[in-house]
């Protein structure tokens, strides 16, 4: 070999040589942060994943953390591997749930108390004596109401895995506190919980710092207790487990989708293994913790099942109000577990009443409403005795706004035996495709909302479905004719669905009649949020007057769009844009512009005096103020007078049996019912409780009101 060649062989080696050195350097200098989440050996015979771990985690999770490691390993023969990071690593608990929500963390494990600021469903971790026991919200956690907490870790691109235990937080003060009575006036140290301190006010207690030497009460985990020894004399710990302390487990989404099937079920069943390890150690550790406190000189009390009981009845008020914050979908889901599934439920001979509306998302408001219509109509039934001997319960089930879940839904309430009718929700769209199943499952229909013609004037008989709302029958015309009073170039803005097209149809035909062509037809689909170029058209059509028919979901966004760059335009609106909460920016605007929607009446009128009464039990039940206004008022009193003829039709069958109910719904004499006296509510063809007559033009104040037109100049 020539001294060139030799040369030409050790260039090249240099070269090779300084190309992998390279790629090392540019390695090692690459953000640390691009391969947090899963790392990979050579042909993907090994994946290692790291897990950040908040500071705040308990000693019981920290220990469950390294387990989960070693489960993993073991299941899977060491191609699956586990590395546990403290929050440090990523500069805490907020950054590394940063780095989870981008993929560029594989797994987090943190507390509910931090994860609540983010998903407030977790308050529900939050609420004083909601489970009567440790085991019944293990129960709970593992069934359909643990699995819809965790599917709220999805916003965040996280998936929800598990929830481990973290043991529960008892009371320590200077007396023994037996019942709810036993707290008034006693200096509560502050909880940091919003949720806790409202429960507490409640119950009357003067909230202190926690170095008022003259602090009378604690709340804390039996570990933090300790350091509480000597405060006061004598010591008195009430063993209450009113809130729960759990740490979720959770996945970046991003990093998931790396995994394979196999090595996904891996990880669920290491985990779902771990989760039970945690309960029974954390059960073990408390226990021993107890004795130790005992021998401190501690005086130990249980908690008994009655005095829970009376925590849980006088505290129902502020329960009640935090469900808009927690979600109607997740405090349905657990009344339905512990009203039909929990072993240690106290549910007797009851007959049920379903529900199924959208409790989540945008228009979870007017499903939230409808929701307490029915209970505060079945309390107050209940509290006069009930029906035939029986009380009444309500199932309520979210449909997501969807179709295919209502029909789930009216599926599973046809399976229960006790329950002898349904309320439904707010979508005409979702109710139009349960009109042929509950027919087919004979199962009456009650709608308290929603409006399209169809869903009453169904071709069926027996006809199933009654509804005591607006029919767009009577709707459209009446819709038809504000707008001619505002002008005659007239646009439609319709939701892309059945609903809008049957409105459609009906609208034209009463303008066409009038001489008047719509100048713009405009169709808005589900989740649409883009309005830019719709509004744009609609300016250039000339119109005058909008009619628009759509949910809360698109009609808010759009207003406010309307009002940005058309502020002259005049709205004449279906009344399905209340069925949403709005912020208090969204109200101003939307009271501010010249909007009009129907009504079936104003049960919040001074003289109206049975909306009156209504008003005032709805408030004692949600502990409000006497002047806080009711969102969609109307919707509520129609659902709890809906009920109040499902009860008549029970005690004039005098049965339960769902077609005997049916029948006497058609037969009703006169009743009356907040929204107004009913001479015959329904008969075998006319299943409207409601005509046009009955109809009258509404508008929203500013500060989110609904009041007649007519008090505002129309």
């Amino acid at each position: 070999m020539s001294e060139k060649s030799v040369k030409r062989i050790l260039i090249v080696l240099l070269l090779v040589v300084l190309g992998l050195l390279g790629e090392r350097i540019a390695l090692s200098l690459r953000d640390p942060e691009e391969n947090l989440a899963v790392s990979q050996t050579t042909h993907n015979r090994e994946i290692t994943l790291r897990l950040g771990m908040a500071t705040s985690v308990g000693p019981v999770p920290r220990a469950a953390a390294i387990r989960l490691a070693e489960r993993l390993a073991a299941l899977s023969h060491d191609t699956l591997k586990l590395t546990i990071h403290p929050a440090s690593e990523f500069g805490g608990d907020e950054r590394m749930l940063k780095l989870a929500s981008r993929g560029e963390l594989a797994m987090v494990l943190v507390t509910s108390d931090f994860l609540a600021r983010r998903i407030e469903a977790l308050r529900v971790f939050e609420l004083p004596f909601l489970f009567p026991s440790r085991d019944a919200l293990n129960r709970a956690l593992d069934g359909e109401f643990g699995r819809v907490l965790l599917d709220k870790a999805r916003h965040l691109n996280l998936e929800g895995l598990a929830f481990w235990d973290g043991g529960n937080r008892h009371l320590l003060a200077d007396r023994p506190l037996p019942d709810p009575e036993a707290f008034a006036d006693l200096r509560f140290v502050e909880p940091d919980s919003r949720v806790n301190r409202a429960y507490f006010a409640r119950l009357g207690v003067q909230f202190v710092n926690p170095d008022d030497p003259l602090a009378q009460v604690w709340e804390q985990p039996l570990l933090g207790l300790e350091n509480l020894s000597g405060r006061m004399t004598p010591m008195h710990l009430l063993l209450s487990g009113h809130t729960q302390m759990v740490h979720m487990l959770a996945m970046g989404r991003d990093a998931q989708d790396l995994l394979t099937a196999r090595q996904q079920e891996i990880l669920l069943e290491a985990t779902r293994e771990i989760t039970w390890w945690t309960r029974v150690e954390q059960g073990r550790l408390e226990t021993d913790r107890v004795k130790r406190l005992r021998g401190l000189g501690m005086s130990i009390h249980e908690s008994t099942p009655e005095a829970r009981e009376s925590f849980r009845t006088r505290l129902l008020p502020v329960e009640r109000r935090f469900e808009e914050d927690i979600g109607a979908d997740v405090m349905a889901k657990l009344a339905e577990w512990q009203g039909l599934h929990d072993p240690e439920s106290t549910r007797g001979d009851e007959v049920l009443i379903g529900l199924d509306a959208q409790l989540s998302g945008e228009s979870a408001q007017a499903g939230l409403e409808l929701s307490r219509a029915v209970r505060l109509a079945i309390e107050t039934i209940n509290d006069q005795g009930g029906v035939l001997g029986r009380k009444l319960r309500l199932v309520a089930r979210d449909n997501h706004g969807l179709a295919t879940r209502g029909l789930e839904n009216l599926k599973f309430f046809a399976r229960l035996d006790d329950l002898v009718a349904v309320v439904g929700g707010q979508k005409s769209s979702v109710v139009a495709a349960e009109v042929e199943l509950v027919h087919e499952l004979e199962l009456p229909l009650l709608l308290p909302w929603s409006a399209a013609r169809q869903l009453t004037e169904n071709g069926f008989r027996p006809n199933q479905v009654f509804r005591l709302s607006l029919n767009d029958r009577w709707t459209a015309p009446f819709l038809a004719d504000a707008a001619l009073r505002r002008g005659k170039k007239i646009a439609l803005v319709l939701e892309n669905s059945s609903w809008g097209g049957e409105f459609e149809k009906i609208v034209s035909r009463h303008l066409n009649a009038r001489g008047v062509r719509p100048v713009f037809l405009g169709w808005v689909d589900n989740g649409q949020e883009q309005f830019d170029t719709l509004v744009s058209r609609l300016g250039e059509s000339g119109a005058e007057v909008v009619i628009l028919v759509d949910t809360p979901d698109e009609s808010v966004p759009l207003l406010m769009e309307l009002r940005r760059h058309l502020p002259a335009m005049s709205v004449v609106s279906h009344w399905g844009l209340l069925g949403g909460e709005m912020t208090a920016m969204q109200r101003q605007v939307i009271g501010g512009m010249d909007l009009l929607f129907p009504q079936t009446g104003f049960p919040n009128e001074p003289n109206h005096r049975a909306g009156q009464a209504m008003l005032a039990s709805y408030r004692r039940y949600l502990g409000m103020y006497d002047n806080e206004p009711v969102h969609v008022l109307v919707g509520f009193a129609q659902a709890f007078d809906l009920v109040g003829m499902l009860v008549e039709a029970m005690r004039a069958s005098k049965s339960m049996e769902r077609r005997a109910v049916r029948d006497a719904l058609e037969r009703l004499n006169a009743y009356d019912g907040v929204m107004k006296r009913l001479r015959q509510p329904f008969d075998e063809q006319r299943h409207d409780a409601l005509v046009d007559e009955d109809y009258r033009l509404g508008r929203m104040t500013p500060e989110g009101v609904v009041v007649p037109a007519a008090k505002e100049g129309e």
